[in-house]
């Protein structure tokens, strides 16, 4: 059974997701899995590359 802080932090979490849905939906930025993926392997390196850029949906959904 689940405790009443696990039930909460689902809570959030799902409102985190929403959100971040909906501003997905409005704006159409979203990072790209392999952009985000090469710029982590460079963390601890000797090297840091900044962050990856947004990108734009090409088409609305």
């Amino acid at each position: 059974m689940r405790s009443r802080e696990e039930d909460k932090e689902k809570q959030r979490f799902l409102e985190e997701t929403e959100a971040s849905l909906k501003d997905y939906r409005e704006t159409g930025l979203y990072l790209d899995n392999d952009d985000v993926m090469a710029w982590m392997d460079t963390w601890g390196a000797d090297e840091l590359t900044g962050p990856p850029p947004w990108r734009k949906r090409s088409s609305p959904h």
